[in-house]
């Protein structure tokens, strides 16, 4: 082989790999979306079988989803719960907690008289994940997704409330 056709099988293997690595991620990320959706759509559905079995729906404090799941879990409703979810979306740490697909707590938003969310969600809570950027504002990305947002195409992206 000659230098000019090792530097161009190079540049190709090279270029080759570059968006091998690049659709991984993606498809890594789309998984996570995916993951996502299931989980929102799974606590959605929880609050619906709650309030039907409780008459009302949980009260956290500050936003914490951790005491809404719990409470949740509690239920008789809604106890297999735990089971709908994987394994990957309960943090290591004691107590267990549930994270997003990105490792991170999500929020309960439950007030209607705080969050427009829940005042359009029928006066149903609402969790929230903080989508990929991890980040709850909508200055960077905007990608939170909702537990009351679901349709043929997914989540739509939460607006500022």
């Amino acid at each position: 082989m000659t230098l000019v056709e090792m530097v161009v099988a190079v540049t190709v293997v090279g270029i080759a790999l570059f968006l091998l690595v690049g659709s991984a991620r993606l498809i890594r990320e789309d998984a996570r979306s995916q993951l996502a959706r299931q989980l929102l759509t799974t606590l959605d559905r929880a609050l619906i079988a709650y309030q039907i079995a409780e008459n009302a729906y949980p009260v956290a404090p500050d936003e914490d989803a951790d005491f809404a799941v719990a409470a949740l879990l509690a239920s008789p409703a809604t106890h297999g719960l735990a089971a709908e979810l994987p394994d990957s979306l309960w943090n290591a740490a004691r107590p267990h907690t549930l994270v997003d697909p990105w490792g991170r707590p999500l929020r309960y938003l439950s007030d209607p008289l705080r969050h427009p969310y829940v005042r359009t969600n029928e006066n149903r809570p609402v969790f929230v994940s903080a989508g990929r950027d991890g980040d709850f504002s909508e200055a960077a990305e905007g990608d939170n997704l909702r537990s009351d947002d679901p349709d043929d195409a997914g989540f739509r992206r939460s607006v500022r409330n």
